[in-house]
């Protein structure tokens, strides 16, 4: 395992120069060279990943502590090292205290005890639901209707039974006394008397069923009413018998609820500490030096375009005569010296960097025409040097 003095196993190739480059230079202005190659990425992401696996380990460790209290202890062990990683393999012992072991021992009892009880309040809440499912079947509707016909029946009876007698003996008085006044069958005045005897006896009898009618439906509504509040007794008494099935059920949870609160005490109950590995992200380690490259690369394609502007800015249609007067050596390649032309200034053999292979060009270097003659040298706007050959071949 790793230390805290030291250093990260850092690989000798994670950051090589890249082949035949020298040192870059410095700020103070040392001698430099071409930039350093981007690290492997492969070898920066095992160290990386080295490096996690190592600080993982580190903080495992340090969060093994080995502690106790009044109501027990933890105790952990390095007992090994996993054979295809090497990460360390520990065993952690949690013990409880004597008089809280006894506690939790009390607890379990309590808890299995409870299963039957549990069971017991499940079966019983099972019959009382079924018990109120039936209630429905109990309520009869069809008993209140017999009722409310033979009330409605009865009633009838009873009235009717006085007025048969009564309309009969009144009937035959009015007949005497209309025969006594010589009122005859046929008559108007006799036909008159029978016509409202017979409607004041339609009307008693009319009251008589409206009367029966009434007193059947206040019957058959006080059977249907009755048959309710049965049923719903029955009701309430089923929901009460419910309420104390589920109370026990309750009072059975209660001792696994003891136990779970008595292993809260016990250090460490809820899990040793944890510590994870990261690995290296390798796709971003090669996107990384894919950046570093191209961001080269785009540097000195700028560079190169830069100095091309400069050429070209001029235009096509000036190029014969940058031709001509063009003597700065960096737009010259392939350059040969013919003879002295004058003092310190040489007559060369060359071809511009824009000419096609095989082309020859004669002139001379604007640097070496400087020395002698600085004002038989131009400075143009696209920044290259031009001699003026009438100055320098005049004097």
């Amino acid at each position: 395992m790793r230390h805290l003095n030291e250093f990260p196993d850092l690989p000798a190739l994670g950051f090589q120069r890249a082949f035949g480059k020298n040192r870059p230079a410095t700020l103070e202005g040392g001698k430099g060279g071409s930039a350093p190659s981007a690290p492997n990425p492969y070898t920066v992401a095992g160290a990386t990943t080295q490096t996690n696996e190592n600080t993982a380990a580190f903080n495992k460790a340090i969060n093994l502590n080995n502690y106790s209290n009044p109501f027990g202890s933890q105790q952990s062990n390095e007992v090994g090292t996993d054979p295809s990683t090497g990460a360390p393999i520990y065993q952690t012992t949690i013990g409880a205290s004597a008089p809280l072991q006894g506690l939790i021992n009390n607890a379990m009892g309590a808890a299995g005890n409870s299963t039957g009880q549990t069971q017991s309040s499940i079966y019983g809440l099972g019959g009382v639901n079924s018990q109120l499912a039936a209630l429905g079947s109990q309520i009869n509707p069809q008993a209140a209707q017999d009722a409310n016909t033979q009330g409605r029946e009865a009633a009838y009876a009873a009235q009717t039974q006085y007025l048969d007698p009564q309309f009969k003996q009144g009937q035959s008085s009015l007949e005497s006394q209309l025969a006594n006044q010589g009122l005859t069958p046929g008559s108007q005045a006799y036909d008159n008397a029978m016509t409202n005897f017979n409607n004041s006896k339609q009307q008693a009898y009319s009251n008589a069923a409206n009367q029966s009618t009434l007193t059947g439906a206040q019957i058959g509504s006080q059977m249907l009413n009755n048959n309710l509040a049965a049923v719903g007794e029955q009701g309430n008494l089923l929901n009460q018998q419910g309420t104390n099935y589920g109370q026990q059920a309750s009072l059975a949870q209660l001792p696994y609820s003891q136990l779970q609160s008595l292993a809260g005490l016990v250090p460490g109950n809820t899990g040793t500490a944890q510590s994870a590995a990261n690995p290296a992200n390798i796709a971003q380690a090669f996107q990384n030096q894919y950046q570093g490259q191209l961001n080269a690369y785009n540097a000195s394609t700028g560079a190169s375009n830069s100095t091309k502007s400069g050429l070209f800015g001029l235009g096509a249609a000036a190029m014969p005569m940058m031709s001509s007067m063009m003597s700065d050596r960096r737009l010259k390649t392939d350059i040969e010296a013919i003879g002295p032309l004058k003092d310190g200034v040489n007559f060369y053999r060359y071809r511009y960097v824009w000419d096609e292979p095989g082309t020859e060009r004669h002139g001379v270097m604007a640097d070496e025409v400087r020395r002698v003659d600085p004002q038989a040298v131009i400075r143009t706007s696209s920044g290259f040097d031009a001699v003026n050959y009438e100055r320098l071949l005049g004097d």
